[in-house]
């Protein structure tokens, strides 16, 4: 199963993906994650794994498998039964703002 979600932000690329990659303020402003601890220290890079926990899911952790700095970054959970795998994508949107792209894939295990 996959989901792709797409937004315009007004703000300019660098700051979107300032607030985006800064993944323990995520609560600030997402409104789906209660909590985020991140059990790396340093800012986020391949390995570092992160402790999300959202309303109705539950604490999951992920660990980020790739990332471009400035630009994307991908993590994966494993949880009995499903592997969620998630990608954040920052890019110039047409008008001069940033624009964000979310692909989450959940797979049966």
């Amino acid at each position: 199963m996959e989901f792709d979600v797409a937004i315009e932000i007004n703000a300019s690329r660098e700051r979107v993906w300032s607030l985006l990659s800064d993944v323990e303020q995520w609560p600030r402003w997402n409104s789906s994650v209660s909590s985020v601890v991140k059990l790396t220290n340093g800012p986020l890079r391949v390995g570092s794994r992160v402790s999300i926990n959202q309303p109705k899911l539950g604490t999951a952790q992920w660990t980020v498998t790739e990332l471009d700095e400035g630009n994307s970054f991908l993590w994966r959970c494993i949880r009995p039964g499903v592997t969620v795998s998630a990608g954040h994508y920052v890019s110039d949107a047409d008008s001069g703002s940033g624009f964000v792209n979310l692909r989450l894939t959940v797979m049966q295990s």
